[in-house]
């Protein structure tokens, strides 16, 4: 439904891609290292992951079309539909080239990864714009953290997978869980759902339908996130009921003090999820070490 919603931005993405044909704006360093990366990410992708080469080629002709979707999502309304383009793409591989689950789960992850940052981009230049920034020092710096990242993001995701194991109740992985399910559905069909699953899975679509259409009418205000629900039957009951709380306390601390606490309520956020975070890494690192049990 919330693609649904955005079928505006497909037309207008279809037109953004087709002003590239000529190569207007675009230099050619641009084309070398968009090749480049295609063939990098080819070769990784079947390698590494276990996808054929058609696999890889379907995930990264659907990329182009997605992430200028996601960019207008990003742009227009402050939100950029990964999630969806991701499994969007599942059903596509698991139409055009079915296979295993994993494969599947991996052609999803090459479109809704380049998504992801994709709207990252979009919003980091937007406050680089409004600073002041020179957009090419921006883009230097966009590819400095690319590289930063990788030799940050994987060492951590190793050790934060050894210590509490992914999908476990410690790092239950939500988002990871529905691109699972997806991959399932689209390789084995209804059959390999479990019991039951299929009338569960078809209330749950009708109520997350019902609830993004209210959300897009008058009692928006009032319509609980349809997002924010399934992930809440996705994650162990502690880490709904401290989310729920922390919203909580928010909207008292805004009712009660909302000159203060108009703006600093999403810092304080942020900094708590940061240091929730180096925390947990600390944490796995001491137990892999032996210092916890």
């Amino acid at each position: 439904m919330s693609l649904t919603a955005q079928a505006r931005d497909f037309w207008r993405a279809a037109k953004d891609l087709g002003s590239l044909r000529s190569g207007a704006g675009l230099p050619r360093w641009a084309w070398l290292s968009g090749g480049g990366a295609w063939v990098l990410a080819l070769g990784l992708g079947v390698g590494v992951y276990g996808m054929s080469a058609a696999q890889v080629v379907l995930a990264l002709v659907l990329v182009l079309p997605l992430c200028a979707v996601c960019a207008r999502g990003a742009g227009q309304l402050d939100v950029s539909p990964v999630s969806q383009v991701g499994q969007l793409s599942q059903v596509a591989a698991g139409v055009l080239l079915p296979g295993g689950v994993g494969p599947n789960v991996a052609v999803g992850g090459v479109v809704s990864g380049a998504a992801a940052q994709t709207g990252v981009s979009l919003w980091a230049l937007k406050a680089g714009h409004l600073l002041g920034a020179s957009p090419g020092r921006m883009l230097g710096a966009q590819l400095l953290g690319v590289l930063a990242g990788s030799l940050v993001s994987v060492p951590a995701y190793l050790l934060l997978t050894r210590a509490y194991g992914l999908g476990s109740e410690a790092l239950p992985a939500p988002f990871a869980q529905q691109f699972r399910a997806v991959a399932e559905l689209a390789s084995r069909g209804l059959d390999g759902l479990p019991p039951n699953a299929l009338f569960a899975g078809s209330v749950a679509a009708g109520v997350g339908a019902l609830l993004t259409l209210l959300a897009r009418g008058r009692a928006a205000r009032w319509v609980p996130s349809p997002v924010a629900m399934g992930i809440g039957f996705i994650l162990p009951a502690y880490f709904a009921v401290t989310l729920c709380l922390g919203g909580v306390l928010a909207a008292v601390a805004r009712w009660r003090w909302p000159a203060s606490t108009g703006r600093n309520v999403p810092a304080l956020a942020a900094g708590a999820i940061a240091a929730e975070s180096l925390v947990g890494v600390a944490l796995g690192a001491l137990k892999l070490l032996g210092f916890m049990a």
